[in-house]
């Protein structure tokens, strides 16, 4: 049933965004990227309803931990936030100078920048979380969220429900432990065919991970391969109440990011990272960028293809690359980054170099995108959305 004052699929003029003043703005979906919108909104003097489905914001996650990564551009992202009106003192953030990589022959590189590379985050319903945070701030300046509240997508202005699809899944096991903070990640074909692992240690609890970009048969030996060979490097590990999970992600490129003048923003509009999954800092960016429109004018459609696709267009590039090159690439890529870092002496360059978008990243995409995108379906046709493919196991 559509909310009162805005018949099903009618929009009527306003003088901005296609929002009429009078009416509040509505958003359908209270992930990171719609609260937000909502605060941006709100902040502005707009009234502001969002509606979500489930009972709370970060309930479709299990209180694990994400990274928001602070590399893709010279501003540090807590300060961008900040610029824009949305609190970082509301949830728990670990900040990461140095971090630790494990190679396919088990050697360990340590990587140091002097700013800071990536901030650690839980996500899920627990407070300190990331979406608990936001939420409070979104209360505080005034939104109304409804929770358990299911609605027509074309009675609201902003599509803000996260991913349809599936392009890879992380499984994951979440533990306590007295070990000391880390952050580890590995590069192995054998744990990650293609990806990478990950153990992050914060304040006493652990999560240890293997990401799968493809329909592997035994998700869960994969996992207990990559428990045990972090188990080898951190034998004081001495993990306790141990529980497993299982998150998904989506990655797409839109045609476009608009659809009967109601903008798209977050997974909802394919808008993550394709190459390592860091996709926060993009849900929120466009949460914010869909504001501006419905308060200023200012295109979301053209800040989108200038600010976020051409990190989406970099970031698929960079899997194409890592698919094509195997255990070579991924070894290959480690040296460089090791190399890079004795070079300047600051391990957060590389991985800046590698992810800002080039000529070389625009003309790998246009030459083997294909490989990786599936063409859009039906229902995804008028903003000509492509998802990475979930593809099936390739065996050896």
């Amino acid at each position: 049933m559509s909310p009162p004052g805005r018949p099903k699929g009618e929009y009527r003029s306003a003088q901005h965004g296609g929002c009429p003043l009078n009416e509040p703005v509505r958003i359908l979906g209270a992930g990171l990227s719609g609260l937000a919108c909502g605060i941006a909104l709100a902040r502005a003097g707009r009234e502001v309803v969002i509606h979500e489905l489930r009972e709370d914001s970060g309930a479709r996650f299990a209180d694990d931990f994400q990274g928001i990564e602070n590399w893709t551009s010279d501003v540090d992202f807590f300060d961008e936030m900040r610029q824009w009106g949305i609190a970082t003192d509301g949830f728990d953030a670990t900040e990461l100078r140095e971090i630790s990589v494990i190679g396919a022959d088990d050697s360990v590189a340590r990587f140091a920048s002097r700013r800071v590379a990536c901030r650690v985050v839980r996500r899920g319903t627990l407070p300190g979380c990331l979406d608990q945070g936001l939420k409070a701030d979104a209360l505080r300046q005034g939104v109304e969220i409804r929770y358990g509240s299911r609605v027509e997508p074309d009675s609201c202005d902003v599509i803000a429900t996260g991913p349809r699809g599936t392009s890879g899944i992380v499984r994951a096991e979440l533990f306590e432990t007295e070990h000391p903070d880390q952050v580890t990640l590995q590069l192995n074909q054998a744990l990650a065919p293609g990806t990478y692992t990950y153990l992050v240690i914060v304040q006493g609890v652990g999560m240890i991970a293997t990401v799968l970009l493809r329909r592997e048969h035994e998700v869960d030996a994969y996992l207990d391969a990559t428990i045990a060979a972090y188990q080898r490097h951190y034998p004081a590990l001495q993990r306790r109440n141990p529980h497993r999970i299982t998150g998904a992600g989506c990655f797409a490129l839109a045609g476009h990011y608009k659809e009967a003048a109601r903008c798209y923003v977050g997974e909802a509009a394919g808008l993550q990272d394709c190459f390592w999954g860091f996709g926060i800092r993009y849900a929120i960016t466009s949460g914010w960028l869909a504001a501006q429109e419905i308060l200023t004018g200012a295109s979301y459609e053209q800040a989108v293809r200038r600010r976020l696709r051409p990190l989406q267009v970099a970031s698929l590039a960079n899997r194409l690359a890592i698919d094509s090159a195997g255990a070579s690439g991924l070894a290959l890529l480690l040296k460089a980054w090791q190399w890079d870092q004795r070079r300047c002496g600051d391990g957060l360059r590389f991985l800046s170099r590698i992810y800002r978008p080039t000529a070389l990243h625009r003309a790998v995409y246009g030459c083997f995108a294909t490989r990786l995108l599936a063409p859009p379906s039906e229902r995804d046709a008028a903003r000509g959305l492509r998802y990475l493919r979930f593809r099936d196991h390739k065996p050896g």
